[in-house]
């Protein structure tokens, strides 16, 4: 089984996960081998003691955890990619992270990621206007342009989608996706326009969106 990469924000809720998990791979208690980082992070030697330990055979599933290993410096994550090399079936390993993106792009390549949501991140995800933009960042044309909730935009409207993409925007950046700045900077540029300017409500939101579809089919 490849290595999981558990984004969460909360170590309760990584705890839970990691119960859950535990409980569906029948693995027991005793199995339960968690490190956490020593001085700020998680260290070579660290690495080393796990590696030494995953040669030893039991005949029983274990589980090994390493928490907040977005602070392993890239000496110690590329130790790791060598002792997931020597892992063996019975060894399940769980890196819990805030931002992946600290991660070496070759053991993203080589874990699969889950991504726990909080009760806020659930809340953001029925806003329609965040599924419009999962769907702008999927699409190959423009035709969200046609939807329902962007025809005929009051400037007052029009303020309050800015307002949403910002809310939506900051979340994002604030887990670690650094593209989003751009976004959050021309969102806050057309909307002091739509304020101090007097610009069409309706062509200063189309103009945001169609900025958006760019920057992610450039991607």
């Amino acid at each position: 089984m490849l290595p999981i990469i558990l984004i969460s924000q909360k170590i309760t809720s990584a705890k839970k996960f990691l119960r859950e998990f535990a409980d569906e791979e029948k693995i027991a208690p005793y199995d339960i081998f968690t490190y956490s980082p020593l001085k700020n992070e998680i260290t070579i030697h660290q690495i080393r003691e796990i590696k030494k330990n995953v040669r030893m055979k039991t005949g029983f599933p274990r589980l090994i955890v390493l928490f907040d290993f977005d602070s392993a410096s890239s000496e110690a994550q590329n130790a790791f990619l060598k002792t997931l090399e020597e892992k063996g079936e019975e060894n399940f390993f769980v890196l819990v992270v805030k931002n992946e993106a600290k991660l070496l792009p070759t053991i993203r390549s080589r874990s699969r990621t889950q991504r726990l949501t909080s009760a806020k991140d659930e809340k953001i995800a029925e806003d329609p206007l965040y599924k419009l933009l999962a769907l702008i960042q999927r699409g190959t044309d423009l035709k969200f342009l046609n939807t329902q909730e962007l025809n005929s935009l009051t400037r007052d409207k029009a303020i309050l989608i800015f307002d949403r993409v910002i809310l939506i925007y900051r979340d994002m950046l604030k887990k670690g996706d650094m593209e989003t700045a751009q976004v959050l900077k021309k969102v806050m540029e057309i909307k002091f326009l739509v304020e101090q300017n007097n610009v069409n409500p309706q062509l200063a939101v189309d103009n945001l969106l169609i900025f958006i579809w760019k920057m992610n089919s450039m991607n």
